[in-house]
């Protein structure tokens, strides 16, 4: 959770966004032109709006104006991680490319981690703003994502997978993390992008032990975060 100011601004170039995200609109107005997957559209930003820029789609914006935002990122990890607790076995989520539309219900809840943190002396300032940015995800996770099944209910370890394919969704599972920011994860650690060549490199060097504890190792320390960003 960060805060910005944006002034005029163009991004012409596609982007596609590791992680969901809300931008509460704090102080100021802009003009928004928006290409969500080649599909254009215009919006007027004040305070109190709010912005979805969802994940694993191309988006190109320009804006006029000037306005302060509370940037709120939600990674796919978390989302999936609420599902697999309703639901058993690998999930894949898939963002809606929905445009841009008031929701009253949202801009609520966005409000809820700014008054968390701008209120001087408040007591559990920061652990109130993570409950309010876990009912934002949430709301996501509603209202922003299909969910499909994407394998079988079945446990397995690296192991027992490294004389077979590996398939992307059962590693990104396995660390709990989206299957885009684990292949860029996957290339950082292993030095390739290919899950079967990265696998055959983890045979040439004799064993898995070292090198998916790395994995697991970094991504439990927080270390993905820092290499990849």
């Amino acid at each position: 959770m960060h805060g910005f100011r944006f002034d005029a601004h163009q991004q012409m170039t596609g982007v596609v966004l590791d992680t969901f995200h809300v931008f509460l609109c704090l102080d100021g107005r802009a003009s928004i032109r928006r290409s969500m997957n080649d599909s254009v559209e215009l919006m007027d930003l004040g305070p109190g709006d709010v912005l979805v820029n969802p994940m694993a789609m191309s988006l190109r914006w320009s804006s006029s104006g000037a306005f302060e935002v509370l940037n709120i990122a939600v990674h796919p990890g978390y989302l999936e991680e609420a599902v697999r607790e309703s639901m058993r076995g690998l999930v894949r989520l898939r963002p809606r490319a929905l445009p841009y539309a008031p929701v009253p219900s949202l801009v609520q809840l966005g409000r809820e981690p700014h008054r968390e943190v701008s209120t001087p002396g408040l007591l559990g300032a920061q652990r109130g703003a993570r409950a309010a940015g876990e009912r934002i995800a949430l709301h996501l996770l509603r209202n922003f994502v299909d969910v499909e099944r994407a394998g079988h209910d079945r446990t397995f370890t690296p192991e027992e997978r490294l004389d077979q394919p590996v398939r992307v969704e059962h590693l990104a599972a396995l660390v709990r993390l989206g299957e885009h920011h684990f292949s860029r994860t996957f290339r950082v650690i292993f030095g390739s992008a290919r899950l079967n060549g990265g696998v055959q490199a983890v045979r040439a060097a004799g064993g898995t032990g070292v090198s998916w504890g790395t994995l697991h190792g970094a991504m439990d320390s927080g270390q993905i975060e820092e290499r990849v960003a």
